[in-house]
């Protein structure tokens, strides 16, 4: 099997092996084949080096994108400037001898790295559209994660993707005093609301509806999305992540929102223990896999 860097002539058949591959993301929206062309040439801005490799066997069969960490990386993957990013592959399920051949080259191309880190969440920009805007590798795409750890790769890293169907509007709790609740929305669908407490800031939650941040489809405009929820630790246990978070329902039921989704830490058993209570269930969980040794 070949492996050679990305044509223009092939991103029609990688577009159709990638929605084959990716549907078994519960948290993406199948992508245009524009929106899947300009996810293939743009790289992170955190990456350099940033590359697309094709395995043909006859045809394209799949694709990897990989370059290097442009500085440290700490929040999930303790990567340091230099280190590899495998941000891929895909691969048409169960091919397996695309996926291997295609690791083979990663590594060859990657060989003077230290590590190299498969699926960072970080590193989403650029598709966006695949499981969320998050880009772990999806456990339900567990022949590829097989084919990972058959060659070096380990676990660093797993989140849990959660879901919330039929979201409706609901009267919303009031704020007992002397709490106060600042909400903030943007034209960019994305919106915050904010607790404080005589001037301290003691939860935060944002939030955006999926339409265009995480995906183009017309579907991405019925569905909203948690992109983080905080409260300080010495403000924990007083409901104030409740608070936040039905505000923040209430205002995603608003927009047209049916659905709501969220990634949230595997350890974070307190956040989960929220989540579950208010009707959110286990859709998914993703991983972050790392590798010493250029892959």
């Amino acid at each position: 099997m070949d492996v050679r860097p990305l044509e223009e002539g092939d991103i029609a058949a990688l577009h159709a092996v990638y929605c084959e591959a990716a549907a078994a993301a519960a948290h993406g929206f199948a992508p245009s084949l524009e929106e899947f062309a300009e996810g293939l040439r743009t790289g992170p801005r955190q990456a350099r080096d940033y590359r697309v490799l094709v395995a043909c066997g006859p045809g394209p069969r799949a694709f990897a994108r990989l370059g290097r960490y442009e500085r440290a990386q700490d929040q999930w993957t303790t990567a340091w400037a230099g280190d590899g990013l495998l941000l891929g592959p895909f691969a048409a399920p169960g091919d397996s001898a695309a996926e291997l051949a295609l690791l083979g080259a990663v590594r060859e191309q990657l060989r003077r790295c230290a590590r190299v880190v498969a699926f960072d969440p970080a590193m989403s920009e650029g598709f966006r559209f695949y499981n969320g805007g998050w880009a772990g590798l999806s456990e339900r795409m567990a022949s590829l994660a097989g084919v990972l750890a058959r060659t070096r790769y380990r676990i660093c890293h797993r989140e849990l993707n959660m879901t919330l169907e039929g979201l409706r509007g609901t009267e919303v709790p009031a704020i007992p005093r002397p709490l106060e609740l600042v909400r903030e929305e943007r034209p960019d669908n994305r919106g915050t609301v904010r607790l404080t407490h005589r001037g301290e800031d003691v939860g935060t939650c944002h939030f955006s509806v999926m339409h265009p941040l995480r995906g183009r489809s017309p579907l991405a405009r019925e569905a909203g999305y948690i992109d983080g929820l905080f409260v300080p630790d010495r403000w924990q246990g007083r409901g104030h992540g409740r608070l936040l978070m039905l505000h923040a329902l209430a205002v995603l039921a608003r927009a047209g929102c049916g659905r709501v989704l969220l990634t949230t830490s595997a350890p974070n058993h307190r956040a989960q223990n929220l989540y579950y209570s208010l009707g959110f269930h286990l859709a998914d969980s993703s991983i972050t896999l790392a590798s010493d040794g250029g892959g």
